[in-house]
């Protein structure tokens, strides 16, 4: 059997993890990481949406050729890519791009029939109604985790990692803002590196 894929969940909001779903963005060639139909299965389980019942109902109720299955995963793609390019202009204090948020709010309407407001122990929440062992079920989870982001403001506080072949997205909570990376024991670090080698070298030419 086949190790389920490991995500790094380093953007501090779960929207941001599922856009950085693509790994080295920077680079020529990135890396996809939902690959296939059982990547968004172990992306579930590992943020928690899904249980490990659910996830082994939907492995095996549904394989990765399947013609719903694979329909769902380009849907996933696509939220996820509008997702990414929405907060990293927003980010770059640019106006909010048409296209990303005519994809949002085209997949809000989509899975708004299957979510209901219910009274929670202090507000009221949105919940989900549908079948719980869902993958639409992840697509509103990372959906209401990005419309929080929005209508709270909170987005204003979104960097980009500095590493020009990372450019993973990442919620600055920091006092002062002044995060740079999405992670400094790796990005942060092989900046200091590349920065140590060029004093280096300089000192040595």
């Amino acid at each position: 059997m086949i190790p389920a894929r490991q995500f790094q969940l380093k953007g501090g909001a779960l929207c941001l993890d599922f856009a950085n779903t693509i790994d080295d963005r920077g680079r020529p060639d990135p890396v996809e990481l939902l690959g296939d139909y059982d990547d968004l299965i172990a992306f579930g389980r590992q943020t928690g949406i899904l249980t490990a019942a659910n996830a082994h109902q939907l492995a095996g109720s549904a394989g990765s050729g399947n013609i719903e299955t694979r329909a769902l995963l380009a849907r996933a793609r696509t939220l996820r890519d509008a997702l990414y390019q929405l907060f990293a202009t927003l980010a770059a204090g640019k106006a909010a791009p048409r296209d990303a948020l005519g994809v949002i709010q085209r997949e809000f309407a989509r899975l708004a029939p299957h979510v209901g407001l219910t009274t929670g122990a202090t507000r009221f929440i949105w919940q989900w109604s549908g079948p719980p062992a869902s993958l639409e079920r992840l697509l509103w989870a990372v959906l209401h985790s990005a419309l929080d982001l929005l209508t709270s403001g909170a987005y204003r506080h979104i960097s980009v990692c500095e590493s020009r072949t990372c450019r993973w997205l990442f919620l600055d909570t920091t006092r002062n803002h002044s995060r740079r990376w999405c992670d400094m024991t790796v990005c942060g670090n092989r900046a200091k590196a590349r920065r140590y080698y060029k004093r280096h070298r300089r000192n040595s030419g």
